[in-house]
């Protein structure tokens, strides 16, 4: 069950996705997609939602590391089903791939370095305390969390309001 509830909270790899391939589909060029697609990355952790690292200090640096890998594959799956016949695989991998990669950076601080007393307990020496001030700044001024209602019903807003934006003539 607490895997379930965890799917259910955690759905952020697959809205930056899903976003990201939006954006994707409606952007030709793939430069100027890929530097949308990651920059919408951030935007979107200015809306209040969940990610991998939502609860960390409560679970061991494996149990992230999987969450995060579960929600990371749901996300590619996810992706694929909805733009399989819209776009090739190679395109919905790379965008979604962009989408996520923010996150996928962070990872190695959470998995390998993070400390449940505080980011200035952080190991890895220079480079983990370096990681820890990076993602102390990220959650005070850019991931913004939310309870379980608003952090479902706000990613949910997030994906039309792209698709929406991106493909107005619907």
């Amino acid at each position: 069950m607490e895997l379930v509830y965890y799917i259910l909270e955690n759905m952020m790899a697959t809205t930056h996705a899903i976003v990201g391939v939006t954006i994707a589909k409606a952007v030709p060029d793939p430069i100027l997609a890929g530097v949308l697609i990651v920059t919408s990355h951030y935007l979107m952790d200015l809306i209040p939602h969940w990610d991998f690292g939502t609860d960390w200090k409560s679970r061991s640096k494996g149990a992230t590391g999987v969450l995060a890998a579960i929600d990371t594959l749901m996300a590619y799956l996810i992706v694929w089903i909805i733009f399989s016949s819209q776009l090739p695989l190679l395109t919905i991998l790379v965008a979604a791939s962009l989408a996520d990669l923010p996150d996928w950076l962070e990872a190695p601080y959470f998995i390998l370095m993070a400390s449940k007393e505080g980011h200035h307990k952080a190991s890895g020496g220079t480079f983990g305390l370096w990681l820890g001030k990076i993602h102390k700044f990220q959650e005070d001024y850019i991931h913004t969390k939310a309870n379980f209602t608003q952090g479902v019903l706000t990613q949910i807003v997030t994906v039309i309001f792209f698709y929406l934006l991106l493909h107005p003539h619907l």
